[in-house]
């Protein structure tokens, strides 16, 4: 999304990687999506 960004707390995600995520979970009726992984924990 924008050039150069980095982040050392929360790891950068690919857009292709989020869509196809998003795609998922509606096609498979999930009600909650929390992306990150790694924030599962704090729902």
């Amino acid at each position: 999304m924008f050039a150069g960004v980095s982040s050392s707390i929360i790891p950068i995600m690919e857009p292709t990687w989020v869509a196809d995520e998003i795609m998922a979970a509606i096609l498979t009726n999930q009600e909650v999506l929390v992306i990150p992984k790694l924030f599962y924990t704090l729902v």
